[in-house]
């Protein structure tokens, strides 16, 4: 997994795909923060071989969270954790399904 405090999508998302490229390694989550989303993000924002689940924040003009998801995982919106309203802090949860082993909640 891997996380990071994008500042805008839109400022920096060609520096997260750049960032990606010199990692040299395929994580199966990357997780944003701060992405300033004020609606559904457009087509430009994906990222080969992820899906991007994201909640944005309401009524505040800076926010908003995000995970790429790799194709590979089953997993699914833990919609139950991600109602937690606050002012102070934001959360988005994925439930990574394993037929093998417990579920993780990331």
């Amino acid at each position: 997994m891997f996380q990071l405090n994008i500042n805008s999508m839109n400022k920096n998302f060609d520096e997260l795909k750049s960032l990606l490229q010199v990692c040299k390694h395929r994580f199966s989550i990357i997780a944003v923060t701060e992405t300033y989303f004020k609606c559904t993000p457009p087509e430009y924002y994906k990222l080969p071989g992820y899906e991007f689940v994201y909640k944005n924040r309401e009524g505040m003009r800076k926010g908003g969270v995000g995970m790429y998801v790799s194709n590979d995982i089953k997993y699914k919106i833990r919609s139950d954790l991600n109602e937690i309203h606050s002012s102070s802090f934001e959360s988005f949860f994925v439930e990574i399904e394993d037929e093998k082993s417990k579920n993780i909640i990331v």
